[in-house]
């Protein structure tokens, strides 16, 4: 489906088998306006499938920065945390530099 241009239905079938990951590459390898439940629904599936620091980077994109901020912890990505944090949450940037050390 993919190859076929349906992105859409590319996106359902991966996540239906389990792949949220190639979903969310189809999201960023093709920027369309996708609906707002559907990219929720991939950004959960990452995180649900332990893939914190690629759920955080689709937080990011989605504009949702705290969810953001929460996977890249989760994940022990703590360098895209602090780099966040600088432009979104600068009073956090200490916290997180103190975990991340």
């Amino acid at each position: 489906k993919e190859n076929e241009g349906d992105f859409l239905a590319a996106i359902s079938l991966y996540l239906k088998g389990g792949l949220p990951a190639k979903a969310a590459n189809v999201v960023f390898n093709y920027n369309m306006s996708y609906p707002q439940d559907l990219l929720e629904k991939i950004a959960f599936q990452l995180s649900q499938s332990g893939m914190f620091e690629k759920a955080g980077e689709f937080y990011e994109q989605m504009d949702m920065l705290q969810r953001a901020l929460d996977c890249y912890c989760k994940g022990n990505a703590f360098g895209k945390a602090v780099e966040l944090a600088k432009k979104a949450e600068p009073r956090f940037v200490v916290t997180l530099e103190e975990k991340w050390g």
